[in-house]
């Protein structure tokens, strides 16, 4: 038999290791090839997974540091919204001066009686003020047990020449805002009188604007318009 007719040993193993229906060993090679230039999925490295966290992270913050801060303790939003005015009587008003509307007292002007006005919010829908209702009175005008006023007189080169200071107390853990006009009257009634304004007592600054922090923070202190 001629040796070209009888296959090799090279060529048997071949075909044994391939099995019947086996591709040939051209197209096997360029499946590996073809395999070997697909790109494998990259992994993220820990490093840029860490900064991705701390980027949400820092997003997290900045939104939380823009929420509008809760007031725990002090005067609500209620009480900076409404409005009222204190109604004055003394012994001696000055005679009105031109076309000013200012008020002004003599020196030895007393103040006889001080009262507030009504208790009244801006209407949106009226463009008005309007008096509260009875329930809307009721509603909480400053959280906490206690409620501090203080007013401090000064000259003008800042020398102390007079205070008041009042506290008031609650046991259920806030003042309505009838409560809270009520105890704004009755320190009014007592600081009112050591004001000074042009020579005699302040009845021009009538008009609330609200309570603010002393600079110490233990008391509130009234702001009054004109």
């Amino acid at each position: 038999m001629s040796s070209s007719t009888r296959p090799g040993k090279r060529q048997r193993r071949a075909e044994v290791e391939g099995g019947a229906g086996s591709a040939p060993a051209e197209e096997q090679h360029e499946q590996r090839e073809a395999a070997a230039a697909v790109p494998l999925p990259r992994r993220r490295s820990s490093r840029l997974a860490s900064r991705e966290q701390e980027a949400r992270d820092a997003a997290i913050l900045v939104r939380t540091e823009r929420l509008p801060p809760t007031r725990s303790e002090g005067p609500t939003p209620m009480l900076d919204e409404i409005c009222f005015t204190l109604h004055i009587e003394t012994t001696n008003t000055s005679p009105q001066r031109g076309m000013l509307l200012n008020r002004f007292e003599e020196p030895d002007s007393m103040i006889t009686r001080l009262c507030e006005g009504q208790i009244t919010q801006y209407d949106r829908e009226t463009d008005d003020l309007v008096e509260l209702s009875t329930a809307e009175k009721e509603k909480p005008g400053y959280i906490g047990e206690t409620l501090t006023l203080e007013s401090v007189w000064k000259t003008r080169d800042g020398r102390i020449v007079d205070t008041t200071r009042r506290v008031y107390k609650n046991t259920r853990g806030f003042f309505t805002v009838a409560e809270v006009v009520a105890h704004v009257v009755d320190f009014e009634r007592i600081d009112r009188p050591k004001s000074k304004w042009f020579g005699g007592v302040d009845c021009h600054h009538v008009f609330w604007q609200g309570l603010y922090p002393n600079l110490t923070g233990d008391a509130f202190c009234i702001s009054w318009g004109s």
